[in-house]
């Protein structure tokens, strides 16, 4: 760990690094940020959330130059190289064979956006996300396997929710093929593979025919993926995600919180798009507001602090998750996850002892904030 991330940022370095990581930033307002920003810095935090590219283009095009040999220029390229060879290669290297089978892959995450990023190799992945119910994956995983692709293993825990492929002919690029996209307790209501594998149409990726969301349901899902416990909107990325998806200019706003509503997402939903609101997205109000209790009671203030992502740790509180989740069924769902299979190995009744401490402190913290009197405020 570089120890220049241990200090918190400055006003400036944060005001850079949101103005950078835009899909259209304002070059006026980035140049000005610089004056009194370690660059270098920035860049860092940039890198570990995955905007380097974002904020290198952004840095380009206000004047400023960077060090070419600069580990962040190396690494742009590196992305820029990884979208043009290896990413093509991959997307045919799977979808031609599963469409040839007649499955109709259902193309997720940054594989569906790539293309829609202002260039390739602005929006870095690690891998490639497909998903095909879990009858159809059987038959997907003979169709993989004699095509070229093997099965692997998974870097730490299996989530239980897809399966692993490597192929040889495309080194680094790993393809993860889902039948779900996440776990029964961490899955909201509406957002399983056969709902969305219902909300399918046609689309074209990286030159081959595919499947993907219409954008209401497609940004729903990207939210609710981020706002898994593990992962809490710990990634910058993923708020630009969300930004280029309610930009579609065909966006329906009444659509999409009719979805969030139906899906009990709402609360994440508001948490997602005032992240993607700061990055520019044009976002109504209606769809930023949060329950005015729980606003006041500052239960989602960490997600939404601009300096978070300068932070070296990713938040792990378990009570955000479970604040997150907008209906009493969903959080008994995850605290009955949790007491199945506790996290990290530990102990039932320790887990079960956090979970009534953390119900108790949230509980008890939303009946002070209740005696408050002001609101949320949208985009706040």
């Amino acid at each position: 760990m570089n120890l220049r991330m241990v200090r918190p940022p400055t006003e400036a370095e944060v005001t850079l690094l949101w103005a950078a990581a835009r899909l259209r930033s304002d070059p006026d307002e980035v140049a000005g940020a610089t004056h009194d920003a370690d660059v270098p810095y920035v860049l860092e935090a940039a890198e570990r959330q995955r905007v380097a590219p974002l904020v290198l283009r952004s840095l380009g095009e206000a004047g400023l130059e960077v060090d070419p040999a600069s580990d962040a220029v190396r690494r742009a390229r590196l992305w820029e190289a990884h979208a043009h060879l290896a990413l093509p290669a991959a997307a045919a290297a799977t979808l031609e064979p599963l469409n040839a089978a007649g499955l109709k892959p259902l193309v997720l995450k940054g594989l569906a956006l790539v293309e829609r990023y202002p260039a390739l190799g602005l929006r870095p992945m690690d891998d490639i996300d497909v998903l095909l119910p879990r009858p159809l994956a059987h038959t997907a995983i003979r169709v993989l396997r004699r095509s070229g692709w093997h099965r692997a293993v998974h870097r730490g825990v299996d989530p239980g929710y897809d399966l692993i492929f490597r192929h040889d002919d495309v080194p680094g690029v790993p393809l993860e093929l889902h039948y779900e996209l996440a776990r029964w307790q961490e899955r909201p209501k509406g957002l399983d593979a056969r709902r969305l594998w219902a909300g399918r149409i046609p689309i074209e990726v990286l030159g081959r025919p595919a499947w993907g969301l219409r954008p209401e349901l497609e940004l729903l899902t990207l939210i609710a993926h981020a706002a898994k416990r593990f992962h809490l909107f710990n990634r910058l990325l993923w708020a630009v995600d969300f930004t280029v998806v309610a930009s579609t200019p065909t966006f329906d706003w009444d659509a999409f919180a009719r979805l969030a509503r139906g899906a009990h997402c709402r609360i994440a939903a508001a948490v997602g798009l005032r992240l993607a609101r700061r990055l520019g997205a044009d976002v109504p109000d209606d769809v930023l507001t949060l329950p005015p209790i729980l606003a006041r009671a500052g239960a989602v203030d960490t997600l939404l602090d601009p300096a978070r992502p300068f932070s070296v740790r990713a938040v792990r509180q378990r009570r955000i998750a479970y604040v997150l989740i907008d209906d009493a069924a969903g959080k008994l769902r995850l605290a009955a996850g949790d007491l199945m299979r506790p996290p990290s190995g530990q102990p039932r009744s320790k887990v079960a002892g956090l979970i009534v401490r953390t119900l108790n402190r949230s509980a008890s913290r939303l009946a002070r904030a209740g005696l408050g009197r002001s609101g949320a405020r949208p985009g706040a």
